[in-house]
């Protein structure tokens, strides 16, 4: 697969920590190492299938995750103990630090969102249309869009091929296939789209070709409830 997706608003190693320690509804202060670390590794060995773009960041937090996870596999005595409690101790800190932060970058976003409000300008679509103002409640992180494909890909079968043959991937066909979905709709289900053929090829195109019209700022993705489907709407 020779398609490349750059992100310009690419969520970090600690986003994608949080999300998991969200998604799993796990106590932040008591995080089960070896089942996080197993996740995170799956999302990051998915991200590179998929050819998003992952910083070294990513790397290292996953060695980060994998030295604490052998150092609870020895004996819990003396300096390996002692360095295994500094190790989560350090996660921990970073993760309710980061947390922290980014409550207050959406607090002040949306202190500034209120003030701009209250000048009267010309209207901007894109700059002045806030999620609250569409009739779903939230839009998608990365990671969202991410479980939504891990789990349909783990539904669907794998094929039996009896040639081998390499396939190729036109994103701009599946992008052109999107696009004349939506126009006679005003939203449309992602899972609705790839329900429609039981391979993963198709399914994984799929996902590349609506990230792609997402950056473009042709579609819109929002989630109505948290870790499941993704409306695609139009722009405009």
């Amino acid at each position: 697969m020779s398609y490349h997706v750059k992100l310009q608003t690419f969520e970090g190693p600690l986003d994608l920590l949080l999300f998991l320690i969200k998604k799993e509804e796990i106590d932040i202060y008591s995080i089960p190492i070896a089942k996080i670390t197993q996740q995170y590794l799956e999302y990051i060995e998915l991200m590179q299938m998929l050819d998003l773009e992952i910083a070294g960041e990513f790397i290292l937090m996953a060695a980060t995750l994998m030295r604490i996870k052998v150092k609870m596999m020895l004996p819990s005595e003396g300096e390996n103990g002692e360095e295994v409690e500094e190790l989560k101790d350090g996660l921990v800190r970073s993760l309710i630090e980061y947390k922290r932060f980014k409550e207050t970058a959406e607090e002040l976003s949306d202190i500034e969102y209120e003030e701009r409000k209250r000048f009267t300008r010309n209207f901007s679509y894109e700059q002045d249309l806030k999620p609250d103002d569409y009739p779903y409640p939230s839009e998608y992180t990365i990671f969202d869009f991410i479980t939504i494909l891990k789990n349909v890909l783990e539904k669907t079968p794998e094929k039996d091929y009896y040639s081998i043959k390499k396939e190729k991937i036109h994103i701009e066909e599946h992008i052109k296939f999107i696009l004349n979905l939506i126009k006679s709709n005003e939203k449309i289900s992602f899972l609705e789209i790839v329900s429609r053929r039981n391979d993963k090829i198709f399914i994984i195109a799929t996902f590349l070709a609506v990230l792609e019209l997402s950056q473009r700022k042709l579609v819109r993705l929002f989630q109505v409830h948290p870790f499941k489907d993704i409306l695609i709407c139009r722009w405009n």
